[in-house]
């Protein structure tokens, strides 16, 4: 069933430990690049727990997780029930997002010049190869001394420069020709 989505709910018991079968399902979601919303049921039975230190604590042991959207219901109680699906709406959206060649170029500029980019590793060009999930090619220079931590840095600057809510994006980088 996950295959043929494009936005999952990954509904879970907030007030247990997240079972294994939670990890395995949201590591499926990520692996599959797929829209998400985590949605805490049971809110009301959490106590001496606010929803910030919930989220904290869930992604400080869930890293992968940290870009979904997560919102605290309690379904026998009907408490914020219409908020998982107006987040989907919004991931969604940020699923189907097409942004134009400039946008992108404007913005790698910015990235490659802040302080946490490498010198070393220039950023030449990007644009986006597809949508669903939102998919860019990055064209650099350097390409051999991008490190893991280089490739999540741009991910997540690429995701919060267009506003990306939900979704994991994919990136392919290719060497450009040195000149």
């Amino acid at each position: 069933a996950l295959g043929a989505c494009d936005i999952a709910l990954l509904i879970f018991d907030a007030s247990e430990p997240l079972g294994a079968d939670t990890k395995v399902t949201a590591e499926l979601i990520h692996d599959l690049y797929k829209g998400c919303v985590l949605v805490a049921n049971k809110w009301d039975l959490v106590k001496g727990v606010s929803q910030e230190a919930y989220s904290k604590n869930l992604f400080q042991y869930f890293k992968f997780l940290s870009h979904y959207p997560i919102c605290y219901i309690s379904a026998i109680k009907g408490k914020n029930l219409e908020k998982p699906l107006d987040l989907a709406v919004l991931v969604y959206e940020s699923f189907k997002k097409r942004a134009t060649t400039n946008e992108l170029n404007t913005m790698l500029k910015k990235i490659e010049n802040s302080r946490a980019w490498p010198r070393a590793i220039r950023l030449k060009y990007i644009v986006q190869t597809v949508t669903e999930p939102p998919s860019f090619a990055v064209f650099i220079k350097g390409k051999k001394m991008l490190t893991g931590s280089n490739m999540s840095y741009l991910e997540n600057q690429i995701a919060k420069h267009l506003s990306l809510t939900g979704v994991r994006i994919r990136l392919s980088i290719r060497e450009t020709e040195a000149r």
